[in-house]
């Protein structure tokens, strides 16, 4: 029992977490009769994921970090590119 509330609690953590991102970013999704919304549940996001593509560059001594996120989209319109904020990684030496 607790194991599935655990469950439930991460889902909606991880749903919350996706819709504040694409409310900043004024992002919207393809949802699942073809409308765009910005209020997708965090499986459908999953579903309609293409792919994931992780980026790290070293700039000036500095790392930053980027994921790329593109969504398969059910009408003709190309992919939508969603990009996660990047973030600085400091080395310690």
């Amino acid at each position: 029992m607790a194991v599935m509330a655990l469950s439930l609690f991460v889902n909606n953590l991880g749903q919350l977490k996706l819709r504040e991102a694409l409310k900043t970013k004024q992002l919207r999704l393809p949802s699942q009769n073809g409308n765009k919304t910005q209020r997708p549940t965090l499986k459908w996001a999953f579903q309609t994921m293409r792919n994931v593509i992780k980026v790290r560059v070293s700039i000036f001594g500095r790392m930053y970090e980027e994921f790329k996120v593109t969504f398969r989209s059910r009408t003709s319109n190309p992919p939508l590119n969603f990009c996660a904020r990047s973030t600085k990684i400091e080395r310690r030496i």
